[in-house]
């Protein structure tokens, strides 16, 4: 029951995390919820609340997103935001709870059990693809625009690479944690295929800057990815980061794989894919090749002559291919290797 008598005096930039310090006496236990969910999780967690504090930033006349900071009791407070609250599409999201000690789990367990119901599944609405940051609040990620590929890619990539597609294709569907690596030079079509998976597979994908690397595993990571069942991790640029001669590689690797085969691969279903900037497997990490997480590793092959002048008519670009070319080079209409005669 809500006693409106009580409020709450916090700021709306999140000082939350400060209050509850200061409430506490001693440094919160936070866990974040990264999922949708319907309105009704803001009627049940009102009844269990027995103070509020509301503010509500308006955009415009049609927009307006409202935060709520909740007193469950002494020891247990609860934030979220209800997006477009005055939409019939309204949902919330960015949902915390603070906790003093583990004596709270019990009735934190509770109202977690009991909110899973409210999720909103995965649909075309919300996006699949998303980006990573780490902020001071923790682990947060925003959506970002895919670049389409036709439904029917067998054009845009080689023959030996397009069979490798497939097979990734079929064992990303049915594997719930493993490693692939993807590898071949700039511009053949690796971080294309990322947008394409993401219309084939019903699957969340988060692009993780590989510099985020050193931070694995840490609470906030592993609070979503517990939170984010089925995660395809994309770590993009590998090359940069994972090879002998960056001093901090087998840091980077260590934690790739305790993401994989550690404790936390245990309660979490994750796949991560690895994507190198190189025409040579034997430039990627050999600890990577040889993990017993690994489930493919695609090479992306250069398109042949007849294979640049068949995606060159696809796309109508009337354009005459001569010699191998990247994906890239086709696409934009001009051909990059240049046939050189050494001598007379």
């Amino acid at each position: 029951m809500i006693n409106n008598n009580i409020r709450l005096n916090v700021a709306n930039n999140d000082n939350d995390f400060i209050y509850c310090w200061d409430k506490f006496g001693d440094k919160p236990n936070k866990i974040n919820f990264f999922n949708n969910y319907t309105v009704e999780i803001d009627e049940y967690l009102l009844n269990k609340a027995n103070s509020i504090n509301s503010t509500i930033d308006v955009f415009d006349i049609e927009l307006a997103n409202e935060r709520k900071f909740l007193k469950i009791n002494d020891s247990v407070y609860i934030s979220y935001t209800i997006i477009n609250k005055n939409s019939e599409n309204s949902f919330v999201n960015n949902v915390s709870i603070y906790y003093k000690s583990i004596d709270d789990l019990e009735n934190i367990n509770k109202i977690t059990e009991d909110i899973i119901d409210l999720e909103l599944a995965l649909d075309a609405t919300q996006s699949k693809l998303n980006t990573a940051f780490l902020t001071d609040e923790g682990f947060e990620i925003e959506p970002v625009e895919k670049l389409e590929l036709d439904e029917e890619i067998d054009a845009y990539y080689s023959k030996e690479t397009l069979k490798s597609i497939n097979r990734l294709t079929k064992t990303l569907k049915k594997t719930d944690n493993g490693l692939s690596i993807l590898y071949g030079a700039r511009g053949t079509g690796k971080t294309s295929l990322i947008n394409h998976l993401c219309n084939k597979l019903n699957k969340q994908f988060v692009y993780i800057p590989n510099v985020m690397i050193e931070a694995f595993p840490n609470n906030d990571v592993a609070e979503f990815l517990k939170a984010n069942q089925d995660t395809i991790i994309v770590l993009d640029d590998c090359e940069t980061v994972l090879t002998d001669m960056y001093s901090k590689s087998n840091i980077y690797v260590s934690n790739i794989m305790q993401l994989l085969e550690g404790i936390l691969s245990h309660s979490v279903k994750l796949n991560i894919i690895t994507i190198f900037n190189t025409e040579r497997e034997d430039e990627i990490c050999e600890t990577l090749l040889n993990s017993n997480s690994i489930i493919d590793v695609v090479n992306f092959t250069l398109l042949s002559e007849d294979e640049s002048n068949n995606l060159s008519k696809t796309l109508n670009l009337n354009k005459v291919f001569k010699n191998k070319n990247r994906m890239i080079d086709v696409l934009k209409g001009r051909n990059k290797i240049v046939n050189k005669k050494i001598g007379l």
